[in-house]
């Protein structure tokens, strides 16, 4: 029985241990994604290979370069430059190094704001309306206008290349990381209106500096956050959440979370909700609420999560419809997968979900945890219908912790490796085949960092080269590598102590 820490937070990160997770990022579409048919289904993951690991590109590759720097998280790359988010001497900063040397070109310190410590910080670009590269942040600031607080901050945005100020706000409580607008430049983010107390939405056009506030208004104390991309928010108005779609200055609708998905599930308890604009769904999960044990004094000294009440839904975009929904279901046991390596963006997988026959976490009064009779199956399915297309048996994950995933060398189609009680064993999540790892292949494992200053909050992901067993190994592989999505000409991976850079050449044919 593994114990495990604490992960109830808006990233939906309950870390149900035993599970890795590994794709690439190839092109093209699979044939009739919609058929009503499950190839695999119910083949268990301990069978014998289907495909001989030979196939796979397991050479190691040697770095073009590499820095020592305590990343915090994955860096980004556009326009020739890397930036990093690496811990400073008092905080977390953004460092922009050339991308074909590895030369520190500048450094900007970044604050938190007023954000959750559950979202995790990472590294947000974005371009300005003329296509200058920026990078977007907050910077820490003193309360204006004689207002209180220490959690006032600056909407910056820098130039890629200089590290520059192209743009730097008033001083705001801002509730939500600056990011490009849905329209993929510009930067936008929540903020409170300190006169209200209510959330309002900001849009920045970068090219002429101007701040604007986006309608619709909302009411005095309302709460608006983003939890998906395609401008879809959830919506306080009192102690009553809704999943609210935005166009811009325009309301698309607005639908009842009790009414969506059920009375037990509260945003409070964290999301994982992707969207693709091709096939106008959102799909995903919202967590659900503990069921609490309270003391004499009324004191709750203990919760507890049931994950078969877990639910996964998708929703129609153009009107808040729900088009399917699965008990159950969440992806907790799983890292995040990319929408770009899924059917959700025309890629050449399904999107994967677990779902529960068994399982709960029970908390006590001290931070952590520990998974009791953990039983779980994955399913690829069909984000449109919520049709399962694939299907394992049924197996209980072998605990492992800290190990949340593990990317496979690219074979054709998008991987999972599954660390389970017998053999590691890679399954195709285009057909839910399955093979047994070799022994000699590499993979990227990753652990989540986090930062103290200035309290304990939650970065993005930092890899490390590793076996099938999750065990730490030397050197990386070509197909390891191969599936990052890059946006340069190399592969550039965040360690926790160094940042690389890899030369990586995709075979012939793909």
């Amino acid at each position: 029985m593994a114990k495990i820490k604490r992960r109830i937070s808006v990233a939906l990160g309950i870390c149900c241990a035993g599970l890795f997770i590994a794709s690439c990022t190839q092109g093209g579409d699979i044939e009739n994604p919609g058929q009503e048919t499950i190839s695999g289904a119910g083949l268990p993951v301990e069978s014998e290979p289907v495909t001989s690991s030979g196939m796979r590109r397991t050479q190691i590759v040697d770095p073009v370069w590499s820095i020592k720097i305590k990343a915090l998280a994955q860096p980004q790359t556009a326009n020739g430059v890397v930036v990093v988010l690496a811990q400073g001497k008092d905080s977390p900063e953004l460092v922009g190094l050339t991308e074909s040397t590895g030369k520190r070109l500048w450094n900007a310190p970044a604050a938190r704001g007023m954000i959750p410590t559950g979202m995790s910080m990472g590294v947000d670009l974005s371009k300005t309306s003329n296509g200058k590269d920026v990078v977007l942040l907050l910077k820490k600031s003193k309360p204006r206008d004689g207002w209180g607080g220490t959690v006032w901050a600056k909407p910056v945005a820098l130039d890629i290349q200089t590290g520059k100020s192209v743009y730097e706000g008033p001083a705001q409580v801002i509730e939500s990381f600056p990011s490009q607008c849905p329209d993929e430049k510009d930067m936008c983010y929540t903020s409170i209106n300190p006169y209200t107390n209510g959330s309002q939405r900001m849009r920045v056009d970068l090219s002429k500096g101007i701040q604007r506030t986006l309608i619709p208004h909302h009411e005095v104390k309302d709460t608006i956050f983003p939890i998906s991309g395609g401008e879809l928010y959830g919506h306080y108005r009192g102690k009553t959440a809704h999943l609210l779609k935005l166009d811009g200055d325009n309301k698309s609708w607005e639908v009842p979370l009790a009414k969506a998905m059920g009375k037990k599930y509260s945003t409070s308890r964290g999301w994982d909700i992707d969207y693709s604009s091709a096939l106008g769904v959102y799909s995903g999960s919202i967590g659900q609420k503990f069921t609490t044990k309270k003391d004499k004094n009324g004191k709750v000294v203990a919760r507890d999560w049931d994950f078969t009440q877990d639910k996964m839904i998708g929703l129609d975009a153009e009107n808040g419809k729900v088009l399917w929904s699965a008990t159950g279901a969440n992806r907790a046991c799983l890292a995040p997968m990319e929408t770009h390596n899924t059917v959700l963006e025309n890629g050449r997988s399904y999107p994967v979900r677990c779902i529960y026959e068994s399982g709960a976490v029970h908390f006590g009064a001290a931070d952590t945890g520990k998974l009791e009779n953990e039983r779980v199956r994955l399913e690829g399915f069909d984000p449109v219908t919520g049709k399962v297309i694939w299907k394992t048996q049924t197996y209980s994950p072998k605990p492992e912790e800290d190990i949340e995933l593990a990317q496979a060398p690219a074979d054709g189609g998008s991987t999972l490796l599954l660390s389970v009680e017998k053999k590691p064993t890679i399954l195709d999540t285009r057909t839910g085949e399955t093979m047994e790892a070799g022994p000699d292949e590499r993979f990227l494992c990753s652990k989540s960092a986090h930062y103290e200053e200035p309290e304990e909050a939650n970065a993005g992901t930092l890899l490390f080269p590793c076996t099938a067993s999750g065990k730490k190994a030397v050197g990386t592989s070509a197909g390891a590598l191969e599936m990052l999505n890059r946006q340069g000409k190399y592969a550039v991976v965040g360690y926790a102590d160094a940042v690389a850079a890899y030369p990586v050449e995709r075979p012939a044919g793909r």
